[in-house]
C-alpha cells in the first residue's frame, strides 16, 4: 500500500512518517509538494498513485491568520480543493486533518456531526477547507483534533517549560476547555482509520478526558517538577488578536477512546521521542 503524507515536516507530519514507516512511503514537505499549486499537486500524485494521501499540511498561526487572511485560505482551504479534486481523479483515499476551531465554542462538547460555526480566520480557513472536501467527495476519513502538542514544533507544552525556566509565576487561561492531546497518538489514529477501514465520514481523535489550559499547565509543572506557581486568569485579559473558543471538546463517538491525556503527557515528558 502506498502512503503519501503531504505536510511531513511539520509536528504531526513527523510522527506520521514514523508511523508509516513501513509502508511504501512518500512523505513530502510543502518543498516537495506545493498543496497551493494545483499543477504542482496533480503531477505528483499521478506520478506516485498513492492508494491513501494523509493531508497533514496546513497554515496553523492562529493570531497569524487574522493579519494573513489570503495565506491562510490559500493553505487550508484552496490546498484542500487542489489535492481533493487529485484524489478523486486518481483514486486516492484522501485522510484530511482539521480542527476543534471549526467550532465556535459555545457548547460544552462536539460530536462529528455538529454544526461548524469558527470566530477566528483561522478556524474560517479550516472549515472552507472542510466545505470543499465534503463537495468535491474524494473517498475521505476528516479527523479533528485538538490542543495537539509533540516534539518537532511550537506547542503549549514546550511554552509553559521555556517560561518554567525564566518565571516564577505562570498566569493561564482558565476559562478554556479542551483536550490536549499528542500527536503521536493522533498519527496512530490515523493508522488505525487506514488499516481497519471504516466507513468514510469524519472521525474524533482526541486523547480522552478535558481539562482547562490551567490544569494543563498545572500537570506540565507536576509531572516535570518545577518550582513554578501556575495562576488562573481568564481569557479577557489576554491582549490576543484572534478569538478562541471557550470549549474545545470534540466528542469520539466512533471509534474505540484514545488513552487519557495525562498518561500520554506523562510518556510525552519521559523524553520518549528523543529515542
Amino acid at each position: 500500500m502506498k502512503i503519501l503524507i503531504l505536510g511531513a515536516k511539520g509536528m504531526l507530519g513527523n510522527y506520521l512518517t514514523r508511523e508509516f514507516k513501513n509502508y511504501e512511503l512518500y512523505a513530502c514537505g510543502k518543498d516537495d509538494i506545493n498543496i497551493t499549486d494545483k499543477k504542482e499537486v496533480s503531477e505528483k500524485i499521478v506520478e506516485i498513485k498513492p492508494d491513501f494521501v494523509i493531508n497533514a499540511a496546513a497554515y496553523t498561526d492562529v493570531d497569524g491568520a487574522e493579519s494573513n487572511q489570503k495565506l491562510a485560505f490559500d493553505v487550508n482551504a484552496e490546498g484542500v480543493k487542489n489535492v481533493a479534486i487529485c484524489c478523486k481523479k486518481n483514486d486516492s483515499v484522501l485522510v484530511h486533518v482539521s480542527t476543534d476551531y471549526v467550532f465556535d465554542g459555545s457548547r460544552d462538547a462536539y460530536d462529528e456531526d455538529a454544526k461548524p460555526k469558527p470566530i477566528n480566520v483561522y478556524g474560517k480557513s479550516k472549515y472552507a477547507g472542510e466545505k470543499y472536501l465534503k463537495l468535491i467527495n474524494p473517498p475521505y476519513y476528516l479527523v479533528r483534533a485538538s490542543w495537539l502538542y509533540g516534539s518537532n514544533g511550537k506547542n503549549f507544552v514546550y511554552a509553559i517549560l521555556d517560561l518554567a525556566k525564566k518565571q516564577k509565576e505562570i498566569s493561564v487561561v482558565n476559562d478554556q476547555r479542551g483536550t490536549p492531546t499528542y500527536a503521536r497518538d493522533l498519527a496512530a489514529a490515523i493508522r488505525y482509520i487506514i488499516e481497519k477501514k471504516p466507513g468514510f465520514g469524519t472521525y474524533h481523535r482526541t486523547n480522552d478526558g478535558i481539562c482547562t489550559w490551567f490544569d494543563f499547565a498545572e500537570k506540565i509543572v507536576e509531572l516535570k517538577k518545577l518550582n513554578v506557581k501556575i495562576k488562573p486568569m481568564t481569557n479577557d485579559k489576554l491582549d490576543r488578536v484572534a478569538k478562541r473558543p471557550k470549549s474545545a471538546v470534540l466528542l469520539n463517538t466512533k471509534l474505540p477512546k484514545l488513552r487519557h491525556w495525562e498518561e500520554a503527557l506523562k510518556e510525552f515528558l519521559s523524553g520518549v521521542d528523543e529515542h
